[in-house]
């Protein structure tokens, strides 16, 4: 997923192709792997991330999205 445009993840998200909560672990996992490495990130707050992605997909299945 981290390869493809913001477009294309949009366009998945609104198609049900996948989730917030799935496209939110799937940056997550990639920058756990790679932050040691590149040290990109000062601070991952990975809980309010995961709560941001179930509320947006729970807007997305009552269709207030």
């Amino acid at each position: 997923m981290y390869t493809n445009s913001v477009a294309s993840l949009a366009r998945g998200l609104r198609q049900k192709e996948f989730s917030s909560v799935e496209l939110s672990r799937c940056f997550l996992d990639r920058i756990a792997a790679f932050n040691k490495l590149y040290n990109a990130y000062i601070t991952v707050d990975e809980q309010s991330t995961m709560g941001a992605a179930e509320a947006a997909d729970a807007r997305l299945i009552g269709g207030t999205a």
